[in-house]
């Protein structure tokens, strides 16, 4: 009789049933690039956002909470009922991840000089610059926006941005109000 730690002996049918649910392990875990927080969430998006040439129209956007998503389709009904020629709609204002109808042409994440915190749970502020060749200057092209995260079915999604203190999703209630009152 053999002494020492007992060994586990595999015939040839075991092994190959070991090594196949050793595999199907492995593949069934992707590696996907899925933010597990809300800071993550808003750099991910700012990094892919900032890198879209700017000659071409940016209509990417982060995932929105299903408040959001409603307050949206509420405004776009609205909207096309009620505005006519005015300008009208969540979007229509100028570019809401930038704050701005106008940056520099050249503007990148790298150049931007993009900085995100999270200053409590599922509250980021971002701030970055549109026009990067003023730094030295100081120009009013710095821009800082908050995030209101929330999570979602397993993500974190935004539910508002605060632009110079003011709430997104209030302003487009007030613009909904204003244009049913028409």
């Amino acid at each position: 009789m053999r002494k020492g730690k007992a060994c586990l002996a595999l015939n040839n049918g075991q092994m190959k049933i070991l090594c196949l649910l050793f595999f199907l392990t492995a593949c069934a875990s992707p590696q996907d690039n899925t933010p597990s927080t809300a800071l993550e969430t808003v750099e991910q998006f700012y990094r892919s956002y900032l890198s879209f040439p700017n000659n071409k129209p940016r209509n990417a956007h982060p995932t929105f909470s299903k408040s959001w998503q409603d307050l949206v389709a509420k405004n776009d009904q609205v909207c096309r009922k009620k505005a006519g020629s005015n300008i009208c709609g969540a979007y229509a204002h100028g570019d809401m991840y930038l704050d701005s109808q106008d940056w520099s042409g050249d503007l990148n994440f790298a150049n931007s000089g993009f900085k995100a915190t999270e200053i409590n749970p599922g509250k980021i502020t971002v701030r970055f610059m549109l026009f990067p060749q003023y730094r030295e200057a100081k120009m009013k092209s710095v821009r800082n926006l908050t995030y209101l995260m929330i999570e979602e079915d397993g993500r974190w999604v935004v539910d508002d941005i605060i632009m110079r203190n003011r709430s997104t999703k209030q302003s487009i209630r007030e613009e909904i109000l204003y244009f049913q009152s028409l």
